[in-house]
């Protein structure tokens, strides 16, 4: 099954309609690196939050984003420029890892001088009319992390 040549008049259409949206594309492409390289801060300290915590909430970003604290991250750090250098400093050494398979990288950047603070939780005494399931106990970004416990919607399941 041979393929029907294209006559030179479609031909030239194709190719500047393929060149048109390259040229479109390098220009996004170029955007795109531009608005990260202005933003390269913010950048790797949502990927470090992300890493830490695994999972942010809207408040939590904004706390990364704005060097504030959150409901549950301490985004303080990130507003620190020499702790922001050595994220950037992380992220080429996990780079270079990736490129040179053989080279160690750096372990993630933990922050200096961050003080712990207590977020009240409500229960059903605090909150009128709050069901809290004493079988499902609240893990990690909100799962249930002990196998042993059963599943109140299949009991069958962990």
């Amino acid at each position: 099954m041979s393929a029907t040549p294209l006559d030179p008049i479609e031909l030239r259409i194709v190719l500047g309609a393929l060149h048109a949206a390259c040229g479109e594309m390098g220009a996004l492409l170029i955007r795109a690196e531009n608005i990260l390289r202005e933003n390269e801060g913010y950048v790797l300290a949502l990927a470090h939050a992300l890493e830490t915590h695994k999972t942010l909430s809207g408040e939590d970003v904004t706390a990364v984003f704005e060097g504030g604290r959150g409901p549950l991250v301490d985004g303080t750090p990130y507003g620190d420029p020499a702790f922001i250098a050595q994220l950037n400093e992380y992220h080429l050494s996990v780079a270079r890892a990736h490129q040179n398979r053989d080279e160690e990288q750096m372990s993630l950047p933990v922050p200096a001088n961050t003080e712990p603070w207590t977020v009240p939780v409500a229960d059903e005494h605090d909150v009128p009319g709050l069901a809290v399931d004493e079988h499902d106990v609240p893990g990690l970004n909100g799962h249930n992390p002990d196998p042993t416990l059963a599943n109140p919607a299949n009991p069958d399941q962990p």
